[in-house]
C-alpha cells in the first residue's frame, strides 16, 4: 500500500504536470478567441477565464510545497506522470482548437454540427479528468499534513471548475446554432 507521503508527492507531481496541460489549453483558447466572434467567441472567452482560474489554483498548491510552476517538464516527463493517453488526448483537444481557428480564419465561422460533436467529446474527457482529480483528493483527505490538506481542497475546486466547463460544453452542444449567431 502506498504511504501518504508518496500519495502527497504524486498529487503535487500530478498538479505540476496538469498545470502545463492547462497552460497549453489556455493558450490555444486565447489564440482561437482572437479569431472568433459571436457565440463561439463568448464560449472561448468563458472557457479561457475558467482555465486561467484553474491555473491559478494549481499554482497556489504547487508553490505551497515549493515546487516551481515555471519549470515545464518535457513531454517524456509529462507522459510518465499523466500517461501517454492523457497527452494524446491533450493533442487532440489542441488539434480541435486549431481546426476551429483555421475554420474561423478562412470562412469566418465553423460547422455547428462538427463543433457540437467536438464539444461533447471534450466534455466527456473533462468529466473523466474531474473524476480522477476528485478520487485522488479523496484518497488524501484523511492526511493531517497542512500542505496535503490544502492540495485536497484545491483538487476538489479544480474538479468543480472542470465540471462547469463540461456542463457549458454540453449546453452549447445541445444548441450549436447559437454558437454561430452574433450575440
Amino acid at each position: 500500500m502506498l504511504s501518504w507521503i508518496n500519495l502527497a508527492h504524486d498529487a503535487h507531481q500530478l498538479l505540476q504536470a496538469f498545470y502545463w496541460v492547462m497552460m497549453d489549453v489556455s493558450n490555444s483558447l486565447e489564440e482561437a478567441m482572437d479569431k472568433a466572434d459571436g457565440g463561439v467567441k463568448l464560449h472561448l472567452m468563458l472557457a479561457s477565464k475558467r482555465c486561467n482560474l484553474i491555473i491559478e489554483h494549481i499554482k497556489i498548491a504547487i508553490e505551497g510545497v515549493e515546487l516551481n510552476p515555471d519549470k515545464k517538464p518535457n513531454r517524456e516527463k509529462l507522459e510518465s506522470i499523466l500517461g501517454t493517453l492523457s497527452i494524446e488526448t491533450l493533442e487532440n483537444i489542441k488539434s480541435t482548437i486549431k481546426k476551429l481557428i483555421n475554420d474561423l480564419a478562412s470562412s469566418g465561422n465553423c460547422n455547428p454540427s462538427w463543433l457540437s460533436t467536438k464539444l461533447m467529446e471534450i466534455a466527456n474527457i473533462i468529466c473523466i479528468a474531474s473524476g480522477l482529480l476528485r478520487a485522488f483528493s479523496n484518497s488524501l483527505k484523511d492526511n493531517q499534513n497542512e500542505n496535503t490538506w490544502r492540495t485536497c481542497l484545491i483538487l476538489q475546486t479544480i474538479a468543480q471548475d472542470l465540471e462547469i466547463i463540461a456542463n457549458t460544453h454540453r449546453y452549447l452542444a445541445s444548441n450549436p446554432k447559437m454558437l454561430v449567431k452574433e450575440l
